[in-house]
């Protein structure tokens, strides 16, 4: 069996109401600062986000239902996924940052918005919508460290710096996810992250999907 070496969160999805305006809210109101936001053009989804130092936190919705549900997407079960208020599946994405292919079974998958020649790695484990979707992107640049402005200056306002930890109820085969606690009292519709502080005080957590804070 592979060891999972240097693999590190690189973003953390989670689907909400479509224009994010009231998780939006929520998060702001415990002081973080929106960074970027995205249309995923071909595949009927958008975003907004929210970056930290070593990676960031993703709000995702449906702006174009009829294209996320066609069959071009079936094996991602995104649309599933976006409809877990009433399908009962889990909300939540994992993409992982590795500096080389990921050490358990995956599919390659080439989104209609990424440009020709890139993939996402995308572990076969998805299948189950309950489970969180778990995939590699390309890059493997932290947002410190990205050439470009994108990252802006992330979370110093509210006087965070990186995301510390992930508590997810599972995560199929990336249980050595530096800074991830799995535990099964949860529930696969719940996630906590938690963010260091730069001051060096205890960390906020943040509860999801209901963007609650809970210090």
């Amino acid at each position: 069996m592979c060891a999972l070496v240097n693999l590190e969160l690189d973003h953390f999805f989670v689907f909400v109401e479509r224009d994010a305006a009231e998780s939006a809210a929520k998060l702001e109101a415990g002081g973080l600062v929106p960074s970027f936001r995205h249309r995923h053009e071909g595949q009927g989804t958008a975003n907004l986000c929210y970056v930290f130092d070593n990676a960031y936190l993703e709000l995702l919705w449906v702006d174009e239902p009829a294209r996320l549900s066609r069959a071009t997407f079936r094996r991602t079960r995104l649309w599933e996924r976006s409809r877990w208020r009433s399908d009962g599946n889990s909300p939540f994405g994992v993409c992982v940052r590795a500096p080389e292919p990921l050490p358990f079974p995956c599919w390659l998958w080439q989104p209609p918005y990424l440009p020709p020649g890139l993939y996402l790695e995308v572990a076969k484990v998805v299948s189950d919508p309950e489970v969180p979707f778990l995939f590699r992107f390309p890059g493997t640049l932290r947002p410190d460290h990205w050439p470009d402005d994108r990252a802006g200056a992330r979370q110093e306002a509210a006087g965070l710096a990186e995301i510390s930890g992930l508590t997810l109820s599972a995560l199929p085969t990336a249980e050595q996810l530096d800074g991830l606690t799995l535990d099964p009292a949860l529930g696969h519709q719940t996630a906590i992250l938690d963010f260091s502080r730069r001051d060096g005080g205890p960390p906020r957590r943040l509860r999801l999907p209901d963007c609650t804070w809970l210090a």
